[in-house]
């Protein structure tokens, strides 16, 4: 997983796909559970909709959006995160009235996590993921 999500930092979205699948496939083998499934089905799905492989991606962050609404508190920010990718995925399926709606619940959670500020900085999400959907609602309301 952690391989896989250095090539997403570094927005090699190539290279990270077959890692990532990859660690899909041992947790399926492994039987893995709660929120590391749930975050290597994100970081998957967030790989395919780079890749152009938007249905996949949408599945994927589908899956890992309900493991992190049944694993973690109802303001997680990394539930905020994961509908903010699924969001973008929508958004790029020209799926936009759910789309907005995802981004909006994401902005909203961030908004009123209970997350401090040290916990906001570890996130490799935060510093693109809440603003992204800020100027991606902007510009959904424009058109």
């Amino acid at each position: 997983l952690q391989r896989g999500n250095d090539f997403i930092d570094q927005n090699d979205y190539t290279s990270a796909l077959p890692v990532l699948q990859e660690a899909e496939r041992l947790s399926q083998r492994l039987s893995t559970q709660g929120v590391l499934r749930g975050d290597i089905l994100h970081s998957l799905g967030h790989a395919e909709y780079n890749v152009g492989q938007l249905q996949e991606g949408e599945k994927h962050l589908r899956q890992a959006l309900a493991i992190s609404r049944s694993c973690l508190p109802a303001n997680n920010f990394s539930t905020a995160s994961t509908m903010c990718s699924l969001g973008e995925c929508l958004r790029q399926q020209q799926k936009y009235d759910e789309a907005e709606q995802m981004l909006r619940q994401a902005v909203e959670i961030e908004a009123t996590a209970n997350v401090s500020a040290q916990s906001k900085a570890d996130s490799k999400w935060h510093c693109v993921t809440i603003p992204l959907a800020c100027v991606v609602l902007c510009c959904m309301n424009q058109v």
